[in-house]
């Protein structure tokens, strides 16, 4: 586990860290760097920045009254781990310029300001993010003195025991192709014979396939067959597999991601699925889709190529990506593997294009499903899916539901499913094109493989909706992010799945209550055609909301929760579609503003949803349309900011206002509380 402050109130291990109180006074550890904001709090300190991005500080003046009127000088200099700064306090400023500012009473929006104007990460080799902490100097001396100035050194840490990012990570686009040089192979591991446990078996079992695949790879040079890269000991290792398809090069439509991803250095396989074209067969597919991991890793071959690429594998670092029935086919791949004594090589991370959900589904009862991921998954899907469409719920958005944590769903207003292959045709009336589909697929896919592969966390802020690179904000559409991660810990507040089921009382035990709407009702929000279509898609349960005039509120209790030390309040919410008698404005925006109560009757400012994302309504296909959830993240901190008199320390309700629109229907789930912040100095 990496050490995550530079001073003595850090103790390692989760548990102890929940029991810890803050020490008092110094060193001054805080949130410094992000970006202003047009509402409360004024201040939305983040933790990544796409290049080019400004990076602006920011700090509220009423958690240091001691340092009103005082001038600081703001550095932003390389990371240094805990240690490091320990013996290290110089300080080396990187944009050019040290700015200096005096804390002025009042607010956060008074103390803001630039403090490095599009960020630029100059020449880097094999790599594409750059760590940096933020240190407000109040001796303006040039050295950090812990007793006295301020330091922002605390980055997203998700997964214990990888990379350890600054107070602020700049990132460069991950749709921007690589510095490796990337050579390819056409390899045929010979016939193989799959076979299936009987009760996966289908007509004409077994069938015999053989093992073609094309590899792509960071190579000394471009080309063919080229000598691998040896800037890196090993590469990390990741297999790509399609679905059912008539067209027999299916194959090939991935090279734009194979071919960019080890440009980035992953070594990528694209395998032949096409001999398992007849039925279902997602075991089938699962079976063979490791017969070429272990064939690429470890099984005797006379391939000169593979033997030389395979010196520079990482069998410890494999991941799997699946589209269509490939999609369905790489969670049953995970479910063998687990299943396998010493595999020999361990998967870390499983990511779907429009994957399918099984062929087992029941409107009333879809029971548990063959494959539910415990690997980092990720999905993308598209609203304009013309093959998983949901038809009879399959739409592969309840895979994402079943998952583990941490899990991502990236939803996009006008993706199809065939515009992920380069070589499929066109399917269900895309509003976007198959380049900026394919531009889509190459900005996640990275973040997802350079956070889950390589550990380097701070990626993991690209599939939030928090952190956008430019390529993707440039694609003329919306994007639906559901951001279900780790942060170290949670605390569910409600998620509509504990006894007793209805919505009087959450997962905490604890009273919900709501006042002047028409419906406040837990309910499954599973698709389903009887009596009438519900246009829902997950497989989960949730709170519908409706309310026909302005004013109506929803209370989470809390008991008297203490929530100092957490950084987020987290929840899903979603337009519920209607194809006649909506209450959501056609097209339009809805909105919520939040407020939480402490016990003593203190209330927070109100802090709007679309200070930091949108509620778009649904993408309208017809029968198609589908009501998703987004994820909505609110630092805590913005509730207790401004000199709020709050105390987060008793906190008793969370109080959703439906004060924006006449009327509206939303879907929420999963209100929780996430991560930890130990940086909240004590009252």
């Amino acid at each position: 586990m990496n050490q995550r402050f530079a001073d003595a109130c850090y103790v390692p291990g989760v548990a102890l860290m929940l029991l810890l109180a803050a020490c008092p006074g110094p060193p001054f550890i805080d949130h410094l760097a992000g970006t202003p904001l047009t509402a409360a709090p004024y201040f939305h300190h983040r933790e990544v920045l796409l290049e080019g991005e400004n990076l602006w500080v920011g700090l509220d003046p009423n958690k240091y009254p001691a340092k009103v009127g005082h001038t600081y000088s703001i550095y932003v200099v390389a990371h240094k781990t805990a240690s490091q700064w320990q013996t290290d306090h110089s300080l080396t400023d990187v944009t050019g310029t040290v700015e200096t500012a005096t804390l002025v009473a009042g607010t956060l929006q008074a103390n803001q300001r630039i403090a490095w104007a599009g960020t630029a990460l100059g020449s880097l080799t094999h790599r594409w993010h750059r760590d940096y902490d933020v240190v407000f100097d109040f001796n303006s001396n040039g050295k950090y003195d812990k007793k006295k100035d301020i330091l922002d050194r605390i980055g997203t840490l998700e997964t214990p025991g990888a990379e350890e990012t600054g107070g602020v990570t700049v990132i460069r686009d991950p749709a921007t192709a690589g510095d490796f040089p990337v050579a390819t192979h056409d390899y045929n591991l010979g016939s193989f014979a799959v076979t299936v446990p009987p009760a996966y078996a289908e007509s004409g079992d077994p069938l015999t396939l053989s093992l073609i695949g094309r590899m792509y790879y960071p190579a000394a040079s471009a080309g063919v067959d080229q000598p691998v890269n040896t800037a890196f000991a090993t590469y990390p290792v990741i297999v790509i597999a399609h679905g059912r398809t008539g067209v027999t090069t299916s194959y090939t439509g991935y090279e734009y991601l194979a071919r960019h991803l080890a440009s980035r250095g992953f070594i990528c396989a694209s395998i032949d699925l096409y001999a398992l074209l007849p039925g279902w067969r997602i075991h089938h597919r699962g079976v063979t889709i490791l017969k070429h991991v272990r064939g690429l890793l470890l099984e005797p071959t006379t391939d000169a190529t593979i033997l030389q690429v395979r010196a520079r594998m990482d069998p410890g670092r494999v991941g799997l990506v699946g589209h269509s029935r490939g999609g369905e086919g790489i969670v049953a791949a995970e479910q063998i593997w687990e299943g396998t004594s010493s595999p020999g090589y361990t998967l870390r991370a499983l990511a779907a294009f429009s994957p399918t959900d099984g062929p087992n589904w029941s409107e009333t009862a879809p029971g548990s499903g063959p494959y539910n991921p415990s690997l980092p998954y990720l999905l993308l899907y598209g609203s304009r899916d013309g093959d998983v469409s949901g038809y009879a719920g399959n739409d592969g958005i309840r895979t994402f539901d079943r998952a583990q944590r941490p899990r991502n769903m990236i939803f996009i207003h006008g993706a199809n499913h065939n515009f992920f292959n380069s070589v499929w045709s066109t399917d269900g009336s895309p509003t976007i094109s198959r380049t900026d589909q394919e531009t889509l697929a190459k900005a996640f896919m990275t973040a997802f493989f350079h956070a889950r592969l390589l550990d380097e966390q701070a990626f993991v802020e690209l599939l939030s909706g928090y952190a956008v690179p430019p390529s993707v904000a440039a694609v003329p559409t919306t994007i639906l992010y559901a951001d279900q991660s780790k942060r170290w810990i949670s605390r569910t507040v409600d998620n509509a799945e504990d006894s007793p089921l209805g919505p009087a009382t959450n997962s905490l035990g604890q009273p919900n209550t709501s006042a002047g709407l028409a419906e406040f009702t837990e309910e499954s929000i599973r698709y389903a055609t009887i009596p009438d279509r519900n246009y829902y898609a997950d497989d989960t349960r949730g709170l519908r909301t409706r309310w026909i005039l302005p004013g109506g509120s929803v209370a989470f209790g809390t008991g008297t929760q203490s929530v100092r030390y957490w950084d987020f309040l987290n929840f899903r919410v979603g337009q519920r579609f209607r194809s006649t008698g909506s209450f959501n404005p056609t097209n339009g925006m809805q909105n919520l503003t939040i407020v939480l109560e402490d016990a003593d009757g203190h209330v927070s400012p109100p802090i709007r949803v679309s200070t930091y994302v949108t509620l778009p309504y649904p993408d309208d296909r017809g029968s198609y349309t589908k009501s998703v959830m987004r994820t909505v993240r609110i630092p805590l901190r913005a509730f207790s900011a401004n000199g709020s008199a709050l105390n987060p320390g008793r906190l008793a309700r969370i109080r959703f206002l439906y004060d924006a629109t006449a009327t509206g229907e939303l879907l929420i789930d999963d209100v929780e509380f996430l991560g930890l912040d130990l940086s909240e100095p004590e009252p």
